[in-house]
């Protein structure tokens, strides 16, 4: 009997292993689908969020851009207006300055002007006396003096003298104005 007893235990002892094995490895499968599922499905709404972010964030920056655009295209006039009216005030300015120097300049020149032929007429003097030349030429001119005198061409020759410097002065002023203008001389 002990032989049978022991074979229906070991019988039976097979069966309660071989359900343990087949219910441990059942609940093992289900333990690992449901973890898988549970896996997936925090991959997935993982992955749903992320695409949700990424979404919104293109989005904000395409809002942005053409916010950013809108106002460049709304305020670009004004600032051009705005450029446009300091860049023509700067150029006043220029003109003003370069007028205020040309004006300085015609001061100066008529000064001087006015200085040289006060000094000229001043200069103009005659005394009567012969010039005082070197020997050899001292009674020639003498001689000329007295020439000249008689013919009365003595006041031609201030009339002369003064022509020449006029003349001399108008060449002066217009080689001044020709070097003072970038001009070369030419």
């Amino acid at each position: 009997m002990l032989s049978f007893a022991a074979r229906i235990w070991s019988f039976f002892g097979s069966i309660l292993n071989n359900l343990a094995t087949f219910f441990g490895s059942l609940i093992n499968h289900a333990v690992s689908a449901i973890s898988g599922f549970f896996s997936s499905l925090g991959s997935a709404i993982s992955g749903m969020f992320s695409w949700l972010y990424n979404g919104l964030q293109s989005l904000v920056q395409w809002l942005w851009d053409h916010f950013v655009a809108l106002i460049n295209a709304i305020f670009a006039p004004i600032f051009a207006v705005i450029h446009a009216f300091f860049y023509f005030v700067e150029q006043l300015v220029k003109l003003l300055g370069l007028l205020v120097q040309v004006m300085l300049a015609l001061v100066h020149l008529l000064f001087s002007f006015i200085v040289g032929f006060i000094t000229t007429l001043g200069g103009l003097g005659y005394s009567g006396q012969t010039p005082t030349l070197p020997g050899g030429f001292s009674a020639d001119m003498g001689h000329m003096v007295a020439v000249l005198g008689d013919l009365q061409l003595n006041k031609l020759a201030y009339v002369c003298l003064f022509a020449i410097w006029i003349g001399t002065a108008v060449t002066v002023i217009k080689m001044a104005s020709t070097f003072g203008m970038g001009g070369g001389g030419e």
